[in-house]
């Protein structure tokens, strides 16, 4: 009698914990470069293992490393680089998971948390932008890990300037920038004829 009643908690005990399981949900938080974010979740049965992965490469590795909890939420400061695209996976004691939708870091002005091994991880799987350690680019706007943003400005956006001749003994033999006004070269005979009607007025 005793072991038919041990039996039959045991079995009342795992199906509790499979119905639990079985309501398991992660929602899908908001995420923004160096910001705090809480993921949250419900249902199954601690302890809890939340991992972060490339969306376009759910079955690698966790870029983000967690400790278990046996709460149901997450603080986390973001610390992969704007425009990665990734996806949140929690998973309970009986090995049941549940998944976030994909979601795509939101940019910010501060940089200083950004972890390079999650950073390259990430650009690695194809779900971010490319990272080589110290910067990355990312919307024409080159960001530094230091907290520093410097413009990145396409060549076309500064005004084309013509090149510019100086006028001296340098330049003798070059040809002087065409700016509309043309002159007519002096011949020879112009300035001997000049010279002529110059002397015969000086000797009036």
């Amino acid at each position: 009698m005793f072991s038919l009643i041990l039996h039959v908690s045991f079995l009342l005990v795992f199906v509790a914990r499979n119905v639990l399981a079985a309501d398991l949900k992660l929602f899908t938080p908001e995420v923004i470069q160096c910001q705090t974010t809480t993921i949250t979740w419900n249902g199954g049965a601690p302890k809890y293992l939340l991992s972060v992965v490339p969306a376009n490469d759910p079955c690698s590795d966790s870029v983000v490393h967690f400790d278990q909890t046996s709460k149901t939420s997450m603080d986390w400061k973001v610390t992969v680089l704007s425009g990665s695209a990734l996806e949140f996976m929690v998973e309970d004691s009986l090995g049941d998971e549940s998944w976030s939708g994909i979601v795509t870091v939101k940019p910010s002005n501060d940089t200083s948390c950004i972890d390079p091994a999650a950073a390259k991880a990430i650009s690695a799987a194809g779900s971010g932008p490319a990272f080589n350690g110290t910067s990355h680019t990312s919307s024409g706007v080159a960001e530094s890990t230091n907290g520093l943003y410097t413009p990145s400005i396409p060549a076309s956006a500064y005004p084309s300037i013509a090149p510019v001749v100086p006028v001296g003994a340098g330049n003798v033999g070059s040809s002087p920038p065409n700016s509309g006004v043309r002159h007519a070269p002096l011949s020879v005979g112009f300035v001997i004829g000049s010279a002529t009607v110059l002397l015969a007025l000086y000797h009036l």
